[in-house]
């Protein structure tokens, strides 16, 4: 399944780039920015995939709920005053 949907959205994403910059949409620095992401992408994908490899599924999943507990977190933080207001009855 991944190859397949990598060989149909490779060609679209190629056509896609070509029209954008046929019409003048891509500007010399957002190359450049695009091929930063694509580096980027690439380099985080080769040690996560290092990463992932000695890992348990248990420390995995220890991890990822670990995660989703911080980002509630901070998300409560942020919108701390409507929180309040909720719980206060405001």
């Amino acid at each position: 399944m991944i190859g397949t949907k990598t060989a149909v959205s490779l060609p679209t994403h190629l056509v896609k780039i070509g029209t954008y910059t046929t019409l003048g949409a891509m500007a010399g620095h957002l190359w450049l920015l695009g091929l930063a992401a694509g580096a980027a992408a690439l380099v985080s994908t080769w040690v996560a995939k290092r990463l992932l490899r000695d890992m348990s599924e248990t420390k995995f999943r220890t991890i990822v709920v670990g995660f989703m507990a911080l980002s509630g977190a901070a998300m409560l933080w942020q919108q701390q005053e409507t929180v309040l207001a909720i719980v206060g009855g405001r």
